[in-house]
């Protein structure tokens, strides 16, 4: 099942996904204006990973289960 809340203004600022009403798949945050600033991919209700956007709605940081942080650069080039 696929659940959206928005704002009072009606914008979309998160969109999730259950199964068996637990967390599951990619639950995506939104700003007021539709760009993305974070996913969390759940499975099983268990969180697997964070994905933290910048402005251009580029993977800028990812977060394992653990909390273990791995930065990327803009370029998404691996330096």
């Amino acid at each position: 099942m696929t659940c959206e809340i928005r704002d009072s203004a009606g914008h979309l600022i998160e969109k999730r996904i259950y199964k068996k009403g637990e967390r599951h798949g990619y639950w995506r945050y939104f700003d007021s204006e539709g760009h993305i600033l974070r996913a969390v991919k759940y499975r099983k209700g268990q969180r697997r990973m964070t994905f933290i956007y910048n402005e251009k709605e580029r993977i800028i940081r990812t977060i394992n289960r653990s909390g273990r942080i791995r930065e990327r650069n803009d370029c998404n080039c691996g330096k």
